[in-house]
C-alpha cells in the first residue's frame, strides 16, 4: 500500500523552547576520501586549516587477538587509526574527521539552528578540500535529548505514548522497571528516514537525579538518494530540521513541552 506523501511545510513555526533538553546536535556526512588518509599528514592539514580548533586528538581502535600454538598461547594487540577529534576552546563545538566522513557536533548549551548549520557546512567545505570525496553515501542530522528524573513514573510523564504492559489475566498492567524502544520510519514521498530511540538508564554516579530519560532523533538520507541539488540549496537540511521538530513535538508530552518552555 502506498502511503500519501508527507507535506513538509518550511513555513511552519515551532515554539521556541529555551530549556529544551538537547545535549548534542550533530550533522553527519559519510563520504570516504578519494584516497585513504595518512594520519600524520591529515594532522598537519587540520592544524593549518582549522586553527580555531586547537584541541586535536586521535581516536584509535584497539584489537586483541589470542593465539594458541605448539609453543603455548600469546595475546597480541593492534591499534588502528579511526579519526581525529577536534574541538574549540571558546565554544562547545566538536568535530570528528573520520576515515570515511565527517561529524560536526554542537554540545550544551545548544543555542540556535542557523549558527550550528553554518559552522557544520564550513567544516564540511574544509573536509572536501582535504579529502576530495567522490560521492556522499549518507547525510544525517541527529539530536540527542536527555532529561534527568528521579523515578520511572516521572520519566514516563515526559512522553505522549509511554510504554506499558497490556492488561492480561495477571492484572491490568505491570510496573515498568526499564525500557529501550527503537523505531525506524520511512518518510513517504521523500528520500528520508527517521530513527527514534527512547530509553531510560541509570544516571552516572554524582548526578542530581537517579535516572536519565534519553530521546534520540536521527534523520538521514543515503546513497543515490542524496540529491546534490537539494544538498547545495540547503533544502535537504531544512527538510531534516522540520522532521526533527515535528518528531520532537510528537514524542514529548504537553507537560514536558511546558517545562521546556518556562
Amino acid at each position: 500500500m502506498n502511503n500519501p506523501m508527507l507535506n513538509i511545510n518550511f513555513e511552519e513555526v515551532f515554539p521556541h523552547l529555551p530549556k529544551a533538553p538537547i545535549v548534542e546536535a550533530a550533522l553527519i556526512w559519510q563520504a570516504a576520501p578519494v584516497e585513504a588518509f595518512d594520519p600524520a599528514q591529515l594532522h598537519e592539514r587540520l592544524k593549518e586549516q582549522l586553527p580555531e580548533y586547537p584541541r586535536v586528538a586521535p581516536q584509535v581502535e584497539v584489537s586483541l587477538e589470542h593465539h594458541v600454538g605448539p609453543e603455548g598461547s600469546r595475546t597480541s594487540q593492534s591499534h588502528a587509526w579511526q579519526a581525529f577529534q577536534v574541538a574549540k576552546n571558546d565554544e562547545p563545538y566538536v568535530a570528528q574527521i573520520r576515515k570515511n566522513g565527517l561529524v560536526v557536533s554542537r554540545l550544551q548549551p545548544y543555542e540556535r539552528w542557523s549558527p550550528f548549520r553554518d559552522e557544520a557546512l564550513r567544516l564540511w567545505r574544509v573536509y572536501v578540500e582535504i579529502a576530495a570525496p567522490p560521492e556522499i553515501q549518507k547525510i544525517g542530522l541527529r539530536y540527542i535529548n536527555l532529561v534527568g528524573v528521579d523515578s520511572m513514573e516521572a520519566s514516563l510523564s515526559y512522553l505522549r505514548q509511554p510504554p506499558s504492559f497490556p492488561g492480561t489475566s495477571i492484572g491490568p498492567g505491570l510496573p515498568l522497571r526499564q525500557f529501550v524502544h527503537q523505531s525506524g520510519f520511512e518518510i513517504p514521498g521523500h528520500d528520508l528516514h527517521l530513527n527514534l530511540v527512547q530509553t531510560v538508564q541509570p544516571a552516572p554516579p554524582g548526578s542530581k537525579h537517579e535516572l536519565n530519560l534519553i530521546v534520540d532523533f536521527e534523520i538521514f538520507s543515503t546513497g543515490n538518494r542524496v540529491s546534490e541539488e537539494n544538498f547545495q540549496s540547503g533544502k535537504l537540511f531544512e527538510s531534516m530540521r522540520w522532521l526533527k521538530n515535528k518528531a520532537f513535538f510528537s514524542v514529548f508530552s504537553d507537560e514536558a513541552i511546558s517545562q521546556f518552555r518556562d
